[in-house]
């Protein structure tokens, strides 16, 4: 990470972020992989397909698995190694910027990337550029091979799937060969990817909303006795007249305004979260109008026969500490979070020397 802050746990960003950074980023729909071998760059799969585990009746699962593929890889020919930066995240976890490069080339690739994105965006600088997939390519904009120019291609894989290219600052040549499709030139233009629908109102609507995408989003929230109202403002770039299509999830399309926000016929599925619809609008002003009243401890206090006991538990855990050292972002989550409640227990419980070693250990972690 470029920018030195402080980092949430268990964000959807964390993982490029550990070790070689190649295990999944999952932004709903797409799960983006940075790939350990060439072709160095990014793998994209939206599969909707899933492994189901044993069944425990008629209408349930024990678990299910998703099946990852790289339906979609991008990157340049001038990149040799895999080389990547986490150039920002914000902080409520909605997107992350990336960038590849090569220290021997001025050529470079950004990514906002963001949840719920409706295409995959690649920000070409000095850079050639090189899509591949591991299906078989049956055409590209109905030829088998050779070059093809212009500002949006139709990918038709063996799969069943078709993807959709657009660029955004101009033509661009792109020669097939085999499954392939490579640069004739380095360029400096928006290249934007996304799957292609079954109904063709849902592509129209791709085809028009593909000039503005979106890098980020800020969150404002307000909050009127047991009503409270969210909004996303999603930060984009590019065509400043047009509008953004973006996927919500469906607790999103349970509370937001008609007025901020329209549905379209553009679906698909998240790979944990459901149905996605997308919606066009810059804006989504979303109401709870019943807001329960919820803290970090148990709704109901404890029983006071227990307080002497409580708190003499609470002197050995706080003593005893709890390790903070843990390199899996999951499980040092759970630990900061297991001892952060012991905290707020001291501090229930007005032991103020107690509280003091609590936070101090918490702050040194």
């Amino acid at each position: 990470l470029t920018n030195r802050q402080a980092l949430h746990t268990n964000k959807f960003y964390t993982n490029p972020l550990l070790g070689p950074g190649t295990n999944p980023i999952i932004t709903h729909p797409f799960v983006l992989m940075m790939n350990g071998a060439s072709p160095y760059g990014v793998s994209i799969s939206c599969t909707e397909e899933f492994t189901l585990g044993p069944r425990i009746d008629s209408t349930r699962v024990k678990y299910f698995i998703n099946i990852i593929l790289k339906n979609m890889q991008v990157t340049a020919t001038e990149f040799s190694s895999q080389n990547f930066q986490i150039i920002d995240v914000d902080d409520p976890g909605f997107s992350l910027t990336l960038k590849m490069s090569q220290p021997s080339s001025q050529a470079s690739i950004t990514m906002p990337i963001v949840r719920g994105m409706a295409y995959v965006t690649f920000e070409y600088k000095s850079a050639t550029p090189r899509i591949s997939t591991v299906h078989a390519v049956l055409s590209v904009n109905s030829q088998t091979s050779g070059a093809i120019t212009g500002k949006r291609f139709e990918i038709k894989l063996n799969n069943g799937q078709t993807w959709l290219l657009y660029a955004l600052n101009g033509d661009v040549t792109l020669e097939l060969r085999g499954n392939e499709l490579f640069g004739t030139q380095p360029i400096t233009n928006v290249l934007r990817l996304t799957k292609k629908q079954s109904d063709s109102y849902a592509n129209s609507l791709l085809d028009s909303h593909a000039s503005v995408y979106p890098v980020g989003c800020q969150l404002k929230a307000d909050v009127n006795g047991i009503k409270g109202t969210y909004t996303f403002l999603w930060e984009h770039k590019g065509d400043p007249t047009a509008t953004l299509l973006h996927y919500t999830l469906p607790h999103h399309r349970q509370v937001i305004s008609a007025s901020s926000a329209q549905a379209t016929p553009v679906q698909t599925l998240s790979p944990s979260k459901g149905p996605m619809v997308g919606y066009t609008g810059n804006v989504w002003i979303m109401t709870e109008n019943s807001l329960s009243t919820m803290g970090f401890l148990a709704p109901r206090p404890p029983a006071p026969q227990y307080e002497d006991y409580i708190v003499e538990q609470l002197k050995k855990d706080i003593t005893a500490g709890v390790n903070l050292g843990v390199t899996d972002y999951y499980f040092t989550g759970k630990a900061f979070h297991k001892y952060a409640l012991l905290c707020l227990l001291a501090d229930y419980y007005k032991e103020t020397t107690l509280l003091e070693q609590c936070i101090k250990t918490l702050e040194n972690g």
